[in-house]
């Protein structure tokens, strides 16, 4: 079976969580899935981070969901799937995506789903659900659309194509694309320093305040005993 697991390291109030399961490209099995899901829990409650970069080992952020688990038990997997993509966005700290490589179908929108993407040379974005015979659940269109755009959902849902990084920054998909030898994930880890030094209780409020303007996200409110909100 193929497992996978999933590491978090805390350092300078920045939540380094790494997908890994290389042989597989990162995919998101069901462990990797549990434990994606737990770390982010935990770092939910945590006031000592400020900031979470989100990347991959081995060369690529994720393949996407496991395809046996799609085949197998799809109605699951989807629901598992689901309740990452919720709390990413009600997370109090922003999250930032380092994508390196492949970055494909429910990868991709686990990176969508991120509120900075910073894209590698290499790297490769796409939802090819239809080359993969998989129906893109209704669940996640709404989540989709919010995070990239109608314009942008329908172009990688129709087509199946795979983004390089130019295409996906001139699309919108990234804000970021790191220069010929630079890795995203150290480019990712000086921005979130960036934003890290910054009032965190304030980071929460503008990140929440953000995410609930015009979204169809699940959010949690910001307790508004912990940042400085102001009519």
């Amino acid at each position: 079976m193929i497992a996978g697991t999933v590491s978090c390291e805390i350092r300078d109030h920045v939540a380094t969580v790494e997908l890994r399961n290389p042989t597989v490209c990162n995919a998101l099995t069901r462990p990797v899935r549990e434990q994606l899901l737990a770390a982010l829990e935990r770092i939910d409650g945590r006031d000592d981070v400020h900031v979470v970069v989100l990347q991959g080992a081995g060369g690529n952020f994720t393949s996407g969901l496991y395809l046996q688990d799609m085949y197998a038990v799809p109605d699951a997997t989807f629901a598992q799937f689901a309740e990452i993509l919720a709390i990413i966005p009600a997370l109090r700290q922003p999250v930032i995506a380092a994508i390196d490589g492949y970055c494909l179908g429910g990868g991709a929108q686990l990176a969508f789903t991120c509120d900075l993407r910073i894209a590698g040379a290499s790297a490769r974005i796409g939802i090819p659900a239809g080359k993969a015979r998989v129906h893109y659940p209704e669940v996640l269109f709404g989540v989709l659309v919010d995070s990239i755009g109608r314009a942008a959902a329908n172009y990688l849902l129709l087509t199946g194509e795979a983004l390089d990084a130019d295409a996906a920054l001139s699309m919108g998909l990234v804000q970021r694309r790191c220069p010929e030898g630079t890795a995203p994930g150290a480019l990712a880890q000086d921005l979130a320093r960036r934003i890290a030094a910054q009032d965190p209780d304030y980071t929460a409020v503008h990140k929440a305040r953000l995410t609930a303007t015009g979204s169809v996200h699940p959010v949690r409110p910001v307790d508004q005993q912990k940042g400085p909100i102001q009519p």
